[in-house]
């Protein structure tokens, strides 16, 4: 599993099932970002129907965020594009809802 595409996945503003789908398919990822996890695999992790799993990962691959590539028999290979092409997230910039520092009274780290 590569962090830096889980990390990247999270940030990204995404409806939730389809964030929810690549974020699984991320955190199965190798370093090259390659999976190939069965949609029933994906449905257990997710919490979610095979429709829901299915509709998301067309949703991703027509908007770039992966590559879904048939395997006749098995699972399909899922390519997890790089992120530094994904439109909806700001080159490694922070998101703005979330606070950059601790609150006055947090203790300390």
């Amino acid at each position: 599993m590569s962090i830096y595409l889980l990390s990247a996945a999270f940030r990204t503003d995404l409806p939730t099932v389809q964030k929810f789908v690549l974020v699984a398919l991320c955190d199965s990822a190798n370093g090259s970002g390659e999976c190939f996890p069965s949609i029933s695999r994906l449905m257990a992790k997710c919490s979610l129907s095979e429709r829901s799993v299915r509709s998301a990962i067309r949703e991703l691959e027509a908007q770039g965020f992966l590559i879904c590539r048939f395997r006749k028999g098995s699972s399909n290979d899922y390519v997890i594009t790089n992120p530094g092409t994904w439109a909806c997230l700001a080159a490694n910039a922070p998101r703005q809802d979330v606070p950059h520092t601790p609150a006055g009274d947090a203790p300390p780290t």
